[in-house]
């Protein structure tokens, strides 16, 4: 017994150009703060804060 027959496909169109599903200007970004700890000197053993240097 035969399987179920696929039905035939017309080929792509020769114009056809893919591309981004959104267009850009649907994009909604948002600024997003940056976060403290993601500064190389806040990762550093020897780096204070809050520190008043004057003597």
């Amino acid at each position: 017994m035969p399987g179920p027959e696929e039905p035939e496909q017309a080929p792509p169109s020769p114009d056809y150009i893919p591309g981004p599903e959104h267009a850009d200007d649907e994009i909604a970004a948002e600024d997003q703060p940056y976060a403290e700890d993601a500064s190389p000197i806040a990762q550093s053993p020897e780096y204070v804060p809050e520190s008043d240097f004057e003597m």
